[in-house]
């Protein structure tokens, strides 16, 4: 006959002993410290690395802003020379097709104190100057290879060089005089160029502003470059650690 209570102590002592073979033991890990994610040494590259990419990106923005700046000052120039040669042109006309030549040139002495003419020539179509701005020039040759294009109706605006004292730069415009019929009584049909207007205007002021862009757009990069690399640094030696807790019993 089966003992029933020796069955179930045996029963008993098994799933017992199932018990602690499935149950593993209490795993007890050291407590963890502060654990530094980023030297020194590692913060320092990081932010020398973005200081060159950032070097790298407002060069090129500042070659972009000034080329940008730099073309809107140069076609004010261009703009402000067109318009002052229509004037002129206009205020020319007439005298020139009633031959009254004295009167264009008091309207180039007039001319000769404005603001920013550095010089104003009428040529005829030997390239001679009939008037001018300067009259110690008339009746000189005024020889280029601009002055020769635009007897060939070529017309010009762009700088250049004038050596009528101290060398400097000048924005130069030459509208070529065409030969128009009023013109056939006096000069006959044979020319289909009459002659020439040359305008020079001062380079100096254009060039002084393009100067204080360019220095503006580098001063205003540098700061942004210094304030961005110190925020930077900042961040990662303030956010470069991380801080874990062990309690000792991260298994059990």
């Amino acid at each position: 006959m089966i003992d029933e209570k020796l069955v179930k102590d045996g029963l008993k002592l098994v799933l017992k002993g199932l018990g602690e073979e499935q149950s593993p033991p209490s795993v007890h890990l050291p407590s963890q410290k502060t654990i530094r994610n980023l030297d020194q040494r590692t913060i320092i590259k990081i932010t020398f690395g973005i200081m060159i990419s950032l070097i790298i990106i407002f060069t090129v923005m500042i070659n972009m802003n000034v080329i940008s700046q730099n073309r809107i000052l140069f076609d004010r120039e261009k703009d402000t020379a067109e318009k002052l040669s229509d004037t002129v042109f206009t205020a020319v006309r007439y005298p020139m097709m009633t031959g009254d030549q004295e009167v264009i040139q008091m309207q180039f002495d007039q001319y000769r104190d404005l603001k920013g003419i550095i010089g104003m020539h009428l040529l005829d179509h030997t390239s001679t100057i009939k008037r001018s701005t300067d009259k110690f020039l008339i009746g000189k040759k005024f020889e280029s290879k601009m002055i020769a294009d635009g007897l060939q109706g070529k017309k010009y605006e762009g700088l250049d060089i004038t050596l009528q004292g101290d060398s400097k730069k000048v924005f130069s415009i030459i509208r070529p005089i065409a030969n128009e019929k009023v013109c056939y009584r006096c000069h006959g049909s044979s020319k289909e160029y009459l002659g020439l207007l040359s305008i020079a205007l001062d380079w100096g002021p254009i060039e002084q502003d393009m100067e204080r862009t360019k220095s503006a757009n580098i001063t205003l990069s540098f700061i942004a470059l210094v304030l961005i690399s110190t925020v930077v640094f900042i961040l990662l030696n303030v956010f470069g650690t991380v801080k874990t807790k062990g309690d000792g019993n991260a298994f059990r």
